[in-house]
């Protein structure tokens, strides 16, 4: 699959200080995260996010691609990485409109 470099630049922004910088809740590290995309990038994070969620990715193949990335954070739970994803394409979403 082929990865685009806003993705990296977006888990570059999950950081180890980003529960300090940011918040502790998902949404706060997600719009922190943003901080390291520009806007007119934001497209192109969103439709890759969209076709990574709606195709037919497992659970375990969504963490694979997220751990191949410079982030520092960790998610776990249940469905693994896919409602952050999930919860980042609805706030891009939101940021477009």
């Amino acid at each position: 699959m082929n990865i685009p470099e806003v993705f990296y630049k977006f888990c570059q922004g999950l950081h180890q200080d980003a529960f300090d910088d940011y918040g502790p809740e998902p949404q706060d590290l997600i719009n922190g995260a943003l901080g390291f995309v520009q806007k007119k990038e934001y497209g192109v994070l969103r439709d890759f996010l969209a076709t990574l969620l709606g195709g037919n990715s497992t659970d375990a193949e969504l963490n694979d691609i997220y751990n191949s990335t410079d982030r520092d954070i960790a998610i776990r739970g249940p469905r693994g990485v896919r409602p952050f994803l999930e919860l980042a394409l609805k706030t891009i979403g939101n940021r477009m409109q």
